[in-house]
Formats: structure tokens, sequence, C-alpha cells
């Protein structure tokens, strides 16, 4: 698959789509780029099939990493680690954030990738509220945290606070948090 005509806005559109974020954050998301769901939808079925792995002989030849590149190319964010196969991405729509991508197989298939608290801005938050929470923070409010689940760039935890009776049920995407919910009464928490 091609990346031609696939920028920073296809990819934003893309990860909006595939981390079932709440439906205000979406909205407002969409609003601020001036597209629609449908315009969400068709960007993801143009992004998916560049960043799915191809193997065999129709996967020869492909890089990844060159993909990704020509697609956020424009949002490269000079080094900030010393990390030599890791590169950063800063996506507008995700303001404080970078979004980190490492490879493996000399470029060819994504390795990890998630959202990462951008050098200089905030420290994490003391609450986690969703689209400013990542997973990398949760023992910093937490006392406890067990992973649930994992597929793909989902990740669920069960976590328990100092001093607090509840156990809430965290979902993250791409590394930063879509839902939070009280699991003992399956009540939404506020910051959904």
């Amino acid at each position: 698959m091609s990346a031609h005509g696939l920028g920073v806005v296809e990819f934003q559109l893309y990860l909006l789509h595939t981390m079932d974020p709440p439906a205000r954050l979406l909205t407002e998301a969409l609003d601020r780029l001036g597209l629609t769901d449908a315009d969400m939808r068709n960007a993801a079925e143009r992004i998916s099939p560049v960043l799915r792995p191809r193997l065999g002989p129709a996967g020869a030849g492909t890089n990844m990493a060159a993909d990704l590149q020509a697609i956020l190319g424009k949002a490269l964010v000079p080094r900030l680690d010393d990390i030599d196969d890791r590169r950063f991405y800063r996506l507008p729509l995700w303001e404080g954030f970078v979004f980190g991508v490492s490879f493996a197989g000399a470029g060819r298939l994504i390795e990890s990738a998630e959202f990462v608290r951008e050098p200089g801005t905030a420290e994490e938050p003391p609450e986690p509220a969703v689209w400013e929470f990542l997973e990398a923070d949760l023992l910093g409010p937490f006392c406890e945290a067990r992973m649930v689940d994992t597929w793909g760039h989902y990740r669920t935890y069960l976590t328990r606070r100092p001093e607090d009776p509840n156990e809430y049920f965290l979902r993250f995407a791409w590394g930063m948090l879509q839902e939070v919910e009280t699991a003992d009464t399956g009540e939404r928490s506020a910051n959904t």
C-alpha cells in the first residue's frame, strides 16, 4: 500500500477512529479539524493497510518506518531521547503529548506506538482524566494497578487509590486514557 496522499490530518483521524474515545471528545476533535465521522472512517480505511504488516513476497522491500515518515514527516519532532529506533511526532489534536513509535526488523514492523508526555510540559495530572492521563502515569495516583486485558493498542487495568475502598477500571488506547469507571458499581466517572 502507498502512503501517497496521506498526511498528519489523516493519521489523526485514524487514531481517533481506533481509540474509541468518549463521544464528546470525538465530536470536539472532528469539529476542530473541520471534518466529519465519515471523513474519519475514510481516513482510517486508507491508513490502516499502510500500517498493517506485509509478510511474504507482498512485503518484500516494504518499510513501515519509511511509510510512516512519508505520512507524518511534517510532524517529526527532533530527537527526544537516546533510543535510536524511536521517532516522535507532534500531533495537533493532542497538545502536550507526542506520539512515539519504535520499529523492529530494520523498520519493517512497528514494535510499539504510544503517546508520551512531551518534555517540558506539565507533570502528570493528579487525577486520571481522559486524554490527559497516560498509562505511564498509573502509579502516580494509584497504589495498585493490575492489567486486566491487552489487545492490539488497547490495555485495561483495575486500580486502587490509597484509602479508597473502590476499584477503578481504566481503558487506554495508544497509551492514553479513554475511559474511567468505578469497577464496583459500573458507573462512569465524570472524567469520561
